[in-house]
């Protein structure tokens, strides 16, 4: 790996310094935050250095008493909604004992699981489908796919996750396989890869015929995409594509936050990234998905982050 560096609350009554980085530290561990509210705090942080210390210095204070606290007991059976304003008149103390460490699994980052897929892959799972048109598709976890094979077109929908497809040759229309807001094109017989980031897309073709929004990658290339439709084209050697299929994470020069997405696909509980700016950090590494709970840990140790470990959820701090 390379280093790079490249529940809904009311406002608080002041603005900015310890109190607040306090109170964002008690909302987090409430069980209540969102992701609107993780959006809200990296914005919060990048606003001032003043912020950004307070907050490193709340963490710090719960890193020491936080995991006593959990132990003690104190917050078992404690439901009741807690806001920062709330925590601003009390004090962080007082908050932790409330919300404690009894935070829901999955209340952060959650994708939009009312969007209709017709074929929806659980977390660490997989599924080998075969398509209308004889095509095969491997889904990888945490994925959601759709197959369009209207009006004499041949295709699908990948709304979320990963997915492999072998084209199938027999028929002479090309395979478009839609994403976000581009579309691969794969000649008959093609082989391609997908995988759908939190910051970036990276199209892969195995073999065959492959353009992406109109630009030709060659085989044993990959594209990655941008969520602001910059691209780049990059040679990859053959394990290193779709190697989610042979057991393994393959980055290479990634932004955290789509390593973070990948690593969430292949583990229970969630991983957030909360610390402003760690979201944009590069990852090169090769990562064993038969034991995903290593994953972080190594990557830390490059980074350089801190975390904080809840039930069901992993904040990087």
């Amino acid at each position: 790996m390379a280093r790079q560096d490249s529940v809904t609350v009311g406002r608080p009554a002041v603005d900015g310094g310890p109190d607040e980085a306090s109170a964002w530290i008690a909302l987090l561990v409430s069980g209540r935050a969102t992701a609107q509210d993780a959006a809200d705090l990296r914005a919060w942080q990048a606003a001032s250095p003043e912020n950004a210390a307070a907050y490193q210095a709340a963490l710090r204070v719960w890193h020491d008493v936080g995991p006593a606290l959990a132990q003690s007991g104190a917050a078992v059976g404690a439901r009741r909604a807690v806001s920062r304003r709330a925590v601003l008149r009390g004090g962080v103390g007082l908050a932790l004992a409330v919300g404690g460490a009894g935070v829901a699994s999955q209340v952060l980052g959650l994708g939009p699981f009312g969007d209709g897929a017709a074929h929806v892959v659980g977390v660490g799972g997989r599924a080998d489908l075969r398509l209308q048109d004889g095509s095969a598709v491997v889904l990888d976890g945490g994925s959601r796919m759709t197959p369009e094979m209207d009006s004499g077109a041949r295709g699908m929908h990948l709304l979320a996750g990963a997915a492999q497809v072998q084209v199938a040759a027999e028929a002479s229309q090309p395979f478009a396989l839609r994403a976000r807001d581009w579309r691969a094109i794969a000649a008959p017989g093609a082989e391609i890869a997908v995988v759908l980031g939190a910051q970036s897309d990276c199209i892969e073709c195995l073999s065959g015929d492959l353009a992406v929004a109109g630009i030709a990658v060659p085989a044993g290339h990959r594209m990655v995409r941008s969520a602001d439709d910059v691209y780049r084209i990059e040679a990859a050697p053959p394990e290193a594509m779709a190697a989610w299929r042979a057991g393994y994470l393959v980055f290479q020069d990634r932004p955290l936050a789509d390593v973070v997405a990948d690593i969430n696909r292949h583990r229970r509980g969630r991983i957030v990234v909360m610390r402003a700016g760690a979201d944009a950090m590069r990852v090169s590494g090769v990562f064993h998905l038969q034991r995903p709970d290593e994953i972080l840990p190594q990557i830390k140790s490059v980074l350089g982050f801190q975390t904080i470990t809840l039930p069901g959820l992993t904040l990087i701090t």
